[in-house]
Order: structure tokens, then sequence, then C-alpha cells
């Protein structure tokens, strides 16, 4: 019986998965009846293209429902008892994407919206359930990279796709568990040093590309793996001059990740890991920010991350012990006269300690602090410690009945303490059907940008943004229930319904500078952005994904996913924000992939409708209400499965189109290359 309960280093577990070539096929259907992964294959075949042909899926044999288990939650849980809903993008997804960035992957699944400035990566915000970019956390193995300048750099990800060994989306809030900003979501990127037990194996995959407007793009990896110790490295870079923008400008782009990592096991107990992440950008930057016409910015941000993690699973108790340290260089040259120079600081340790008590039960207790520090021209220097203590508990009450409530307490030196309770409920009423409901309560503490910015330069240009000091942290409490259903063995539907009130919004609006008191930089009777508590937000809609695979003929194999989101926001003040408009209405995700004798094609598409369109007059600019955006990507085999002759297309249909007003996003840009796996 203890055997049973002794925790593992490796967090995913496929126990009737196969060495075989065609492995993924073999289990597909073994696993993504938990429809957690049931859209993680939305985009990809098999790693092994060549030999796809070979399985017959649609005959696979089934397992239960409760096979894998995610680290989508600090407490260590299988997917089905989370009582929540999860995506789960792996690896091969990653290499086999008709995208060249990771804001890029997730734009295409289904619920997520992703909203670009700048193409291949150059900077976006993602969101979920129309919350705002600042309400969704991204974390790296558990740990935040949130900037406490702005969540506009929660793209800027210093870690090589070939080290990741699976993103985990969290629809929906998660603050009991990871703390303020996950209000609407959490992107949780799991590293294969850091989750998995070391094997002697050597692995190295990647693209080099050249296209349009001299684009050079790359992405090239390894990992390698012996008895004890494993490292891995990577390379993640997109430059090109850019297109032509209307404004006579070119959208220019230099963005380069570099990161690597090791990880040694002292002892069957005890492993140790190491990671460094650098990530450079360096791009136009002009609207990205303000619709002014004496807006001609650009951009440089350098992000460095250090993080470390020391594990001990020993029987029943398992406890980890890891910090990190991310640091952000950020400089913004609006025009000649107004630069921001900005060095942020964040810094979070945590330790954890789990217990098994039995079968039905396992408990989780933390607690952990971290710093956020800035100095600034335009915002100032502040620096804020934070601290936290949480509760997990699991208690599966019957086989089929799981239930996690989790508490935590988080004090701050600005805003004092506040509690954060949460429960999730998971009901398996089938092998076929699971259910899930959940109520939360999360927070938002503001960041310096919305606090401080152009607070303290000399000067602001009209139409700019600026900082309000005397911003209360956003709350809210969340409601959701959802069901995962497995139709035929070729064919999953999921569905959510959420409600989400919130208080104390932070948004942008717009005011006359006489009505601003406490700065004096500004031009007098003309038009400024201001941060305010916004009032009351009620925001309420439903997720819904299908997907379908099936091999069609000895040689064919296809694969489609659609997801489609619904999201009113309601805002109780009649005040226009900035944020609030940008979020859609309906979105809908689609992917198509095809393999047709090793061949891959593949196609995705986003849907999306705002609630209005919107104009900018000072700068000519429209921002439609609806458009649609269609990726492709064609691999042909040039030896067996280890390389292949690489084409991509983004946006394919040309076009025209922003996600945010002013900021253009480029036309159709062909690319060709290579791509490998060893």
């Amino acid at each position: 019986m203890r055997q049973k309960l002794k925790f593992s280093n490796r967090l995913v577990h496929f126990r009737k998965w196969t060495n075989k070539k065609y492995a993924v096929f073999n289990s597909m259907h073994r696993v993504i009846k938990i429809c957690t992964l049931a859209l993680a294959y939305s985009l990809v075949t098999t790693p092994k293209q060549s030999n796809a042909q070979t399985a017959d899926t649609t005959h696979s044999k089934v397992t239960n429902i409760d096979e894998v288990t995610v680290q989508a939650s600090l407490l260590e849980l299988k997917s089905a008892e989370l009582g929540r809903q999860i995506e789960i993008i792996t690896s091969s997804q990653l290499q086999l994407a008709p995208v060249s960035s990771l804001d890029e992957l997730l734009r295409f699944l289904p619920n997520i919206e992703t909203q670009s400035r700048g193409a291949f990566g150059t900077q976006a915000d993602f969101s979920l359930r129309g919350a705002n970019f600042n309400q969704m956390l991204v974390l790296i193995d558990g740990h935040k990279i949130n900037d406490p300048v702005t969540g506009h750099f929660n793209s800027n990800i210093p870690l090589a796709p070939s080290e990741i060994e699976r993103i985990e989306v969290i629809y929906g809030p998660a603050s009991s568990r990871f703390g303020p900003d996950a209000m609407g979501g959490v992107v949780n990127i799991v590293t294969k040093t850091f989750t998995q037990k070391s094997e002697e194996k050597f692995e190295a995959n990647g693209k080099i590309m050249y296209g349009e407007h001299n684009l050079i793009s790359a992405s090239p990896g390894f990992y390698k793996g012996w008895e004890k110790l494993s490292v891995s490295a990577g390379a993640l870079i997109n430059k090109s001059d850019g297109n032509l923008m209307s404004s006579g400008l070119r959208n220019y782009f230099n963005n380069q990740t570099y990161s690597g990592s090791a990880a040694f096991q002292l002892n069957p107990n005890l492993s140790v890991s190491y990671r460094y992440g650098y990530d450079y950008r360096d791009f136009n930057a002009q609207w990205y920010y303000s619709t002014s016409p004496a807006d001609s910015a650009y951009e440089k941000v350098v992000r460095n991350r250090h993080q470390f993690q020391l594990m001990n699973a020993s029987g029943i108790h398992k406890t980890v012990l890891s910090a990190s340290y991310l640091s952000t260089d950020d400089k913004f040259v609006f025009n000649s006269r107004s630069t921001a120079n900005n060095q942020t600081s964040y810094a979070l340790t945590r330790l954890t300690h789990q217990i098994q008590f039995s079968e039905k039960i396992s408990a989780l207790l933390g607690v952990e602090a971290d710093n956020r520090g800035i100095e600034s021209n335009n915002r100032g220097n502040h620096n804020q410690w934070h601290g936290a203590a949480f509760l997990l508990v699991s208690n599966k009450i019957t086989p089929n009945l799981v239930l996690n409530p989790s508490l935590r307490v988080d004090y701050d030196e600005s805003n004092k303490f506040y509690i954060l309770p949460q429960t999730s409920l998971s009901y398996l009423v089938s092998k076929n059907t699971n259910l899930r409901l959940a109520v939360g309560r999360a927070v938002r503490i503001p960041d310096y940008t919305e606090l401080y910015y152009n607070n303290f330069a000399s000067y602001v240009s009209p139409r700019n943004r600026l900082g309000n000091p005397n911003l209360k942290p956003e709350s809210s409490w969340n409601y959701e229930g959802g069901s995962d259903i497995r139709i035929t063995p070729s064919l999953l539907f999921s569905a959510t319904v959420f409600y989400r009130q919130t208080q104390n919004q932070i948004d942008y609006i717009m005011v006359r500078s006489s009505t601003i008191t406490d700065l004096n930089n500004l031009v007098p009777d003309t038009i400024y952005w201001r941060a305010f508590n916004n009032s009351e937000v009620n925001t309420w809609g439903v997720d819904a994904r299908l997907s379908y695979s099936h091999k069609l003929t000895s040689f064919l194999y296809a694969q489609l996913s659609l997801g489609y989101s619904y999201n009113d926001i309601s805002v109780s003040s009649n005040a226009r924000p900035l944020y609030l408009l940008l979020h859609s209405k309906h979105l809908l995700n689609g992917t198509l992939a095809l393999n047709v004798y090793g061949a891959l094609l593949n196609v995705t598409a986003n849907y999306r409708v705002r609630p209005n369109s919107q104009f900018a007059t000072s700068i000519n600019r429209y921002l439609k209400k609806s458009y649609a955006v269609w990726n492709a990507s064609f691999d042909y085999p040039i030896l067996k499965q280890n390389l292949y002759l690489h084409l991509s297309a983004h946006n394919i249909f040309d076009m025209k189109y922003s996600d945010f007003l002013g900021a253009e996003m480029p036309g159709r840009w062909i690319a060709g290359g290579i791509k490998f796996n060893f």
C-alpha cells in the first residue's frame, strides 16, 4: 500500500504508452477522454510523422479518466480530480505548430485570447474569460514571471521552446494557489529538467527559417540525460527589418531568447535543479500604448532570470524549496523629447510540504515571500515586500467524487491582509463524462505603471497614460461549472459556464488635464488616459470545445478542433475604459492537421468579434469590430522522421487588422527552411 502512495519525480504518467514510433497515435484515445489533453494534440499528429499511418487510433483500448497527473496545482493531483478547466500543450505541439513564438501558439488554441502588437512574438497580451492582460498569471515551473511594471511583458518569456515539457493553462482564478494576479487564469510552463527524473537519452530539435522582410527565425535546442544528471539548452531568435507601416516607419524587431538548465539527482530521494534565462527584445513600438501623433516610439526590453529548486520526495512526504529572481531593464523612447528608463526586479522564495495521508486525502502546506522593486525616471523608485501562507487539501470522498478546498492568506506593505478561499469539486459520472464545479476569490494588486506611470516625468504629451498612486487592489468572486464528455472514440466535447464579479476594476479613463490637480507636468486643457478603480465589472460567459480525430485511410490521418468562447462584460461606470473595449465578445479558434504519407499540413484560424469598433482621428487609425486571421505550415520529410523541409505562411489571406488601436499587425508573411528532430 505504501508503494502506491509514494511520490514520483515525474509528474506526467502515461502508463499504457509504448516506445513504438506511433506511440502518440496509439495512446491518443486512452488519455484524451479526460479532455484536458484533448486539444493538446489539435495541431499535431505524431512526433514520428512518417509512421503515423501505421496506427489504428479508432480502435485503441480506453483506460481510466485519471491517467494523467499534472502540475496545474501546487498540490499534486490527477487532472480529472482538479474540478477545473485545463488545457495542456505538449512539446510536440510546439515543434509542429505553424507558429514562431509561444504567444502565437496560444493565439490559436481554443478559448485563449492573445492580443498582439507586433509579429513573431514581439509583444502580446494574454486573456482568459474576458479578464485583461494584468489579470493573467504566467509561470515557469510554478514561479511567477509577471513584471512589476506591467503585464505587457507577460509574453517576454526567458525560456527556449526546446526546454519546455508542456504548457498547462488553468482557466479561471487561481489566487488561492499562486497569489495575486491570477484572476482570469494561469499559464504554467513546465520544463524538462525541473520535472523529469534524469534518463539516459539525447534529443535535439528545432527549425531554421528565412523569409520576407529579411526575416531570420531559428529555435534550436537539445536535452541530454545521464543516470543522475540532465542538461538542456536552447534559443529562440526572430529578427526582421519589418514591414512598411502606414506611418512610413518599418515595424522592425530583433527578439532573442537563450536559456539553459541542469538537474542532478543527489540520492534516490533528493534532487537539485537550476535554470538561467536571457530575453532581449528591440522593436518598433509606435502606437503600442498611445494614439498620439507625436508617438514615434521604439523599445528595448532585456530580462535575466534565475531559478533554483531543491526537492525531496520520500514515501508519503514531498518537500520543495524553490527560489527565483527576475530582473527587467526597459527603455521606452516615446519620441526625441521623452524617454522612460525602468529597472525592475522580482524575487520569490517558496517552501512547500505535501503529505499523502491516504489514498483519499492529501494536503500541502506552504509559505512564500516575494519582493517587487523598481528604479525609474518616470515612475520613481519603489520597493515592496509581500508574504503569504497557504493550505491546499484534496479529499476523495468517494471513488468518483473529489473535493479540493484551499485557503491562502496574503500580506503586503501597502494593502495589508487579504484572504483567498477557493473550492472545486469533480464528479466522474461515468468513464466518459466528468462534471466540474468551482468557486473562489481572487485579487490583483496594481502594478507600478498603473500607480506611477509618467507621474515623475518632466513633460507628458496629450493622450498619453498616467498612473494613480491612490489605486486600490482589484478583487473578484468567481463561479464556474462545466463538463467534459467523450461522445465517441473520435469525438470529444467540453463546455464551461462562468461568472465573475469584480470590484475596484482598474482601467484607464479619458479625462481632461484640468481635472488632474496632483500633477504639474501636463499640457493644459488637453486629454489624457488616467488609471482609476473603474467601479464594478460583471462578466459571464461560456467556453465550448470540440475535438475530432480520425484515421481516414491507411496513409491519411486528420484532426480537427474548434473552440468557441462568449464573454458578456457589463461595467457599472459610464466612463469610457481603454482595455475593456478590446476583449472579444465572440472568439472562435480552429485547427486542422492532415498527415499524408508522413507529410504534415497544419492550418489554424482565429476569428473574433468585439463589442464595437474604434477609430482614432488623431492618427487616422481604425480598429475593426471583427476579423479572421489564418496561418498555415507544411512539413515534407526528406530524412525519415528526422529532417523536414518547412514552409510557413502567417496571415495567409493578407488581412489588414490590429489587436490594439494604432498598433498595425503585418499582412501575409511567408518563410521557409528546415526542421529537425533527432
